[in-house]
Order: C-alpha cells, then structure tokens, then sequence
C-alpha cells in the first residue's frame, strides 16, 4: 500500500489430508492491521517480508502439535533499519 492510513489484512490458514486435495478439511482466518506511514528517509523501497518458506509450501503438523514460524522482514536501502514490529492479540 503506498497511501498512509491502516489497512486490513486477511489470510486463511487450510488444513489438507493430502496435497492433491482441492477441498479442506478446516479452514483459519487470520485478521491483522498495517499501518502505512510518512517516513523522514529517502528510502522509496519499503520493507518486505521474506519469511522462511517459499510462497504456496505446505507444512505438515501431526495432530496437537505447536508450530512455530518466524516473521522475517528484509529492508530495501542501504543504511535504513526497521525499528520495530508491533503485534497485538485478542485478550
């Protein structure tokens, strides 16, 4: 987004047997909130986010088991750091 304001962000997190399967067994929503903002630095190239999995894989978890993924963020200009990323979660 390139207009300053908050904007939703919606995914879904599915759950298939098999990955041939087309139909899922459940279905997650998983709502957040971006804050885009006017920055002092001349930087035009926003930070991105990288992650630790290519786009589309598949993570197979037994049933009960916790997985954990980490939010990797890769900023785009030479001497710009990112400072912080805040989360909030429902009580």
């Amino acid at each position: 987004a390139s207009t300053v304001g908050f904007w939703a962000v919606s995914l879904m997190m599915e759950d298939y047997e098999f990955s041939w399967q087309t139909t899922s067994m459940s279905a997650v929503p998983l709502q957040f909130i971006v804050q885009v903002y006017t920055s002092s630095s001349t930087c035009t190239i926003g930070p991105s986010y990288t992650g630790t999995r290519p786009a589309g894989a598949c993570v197979g978890v037994d049933i009960g088991q916790t997985v954990v993924e980490q939010a990797i963020f890769t900023v785009g200009c030479s001497g710009v750091t990112l400072s912080d990323v805040i989360t909030s979660s429902p009580p």
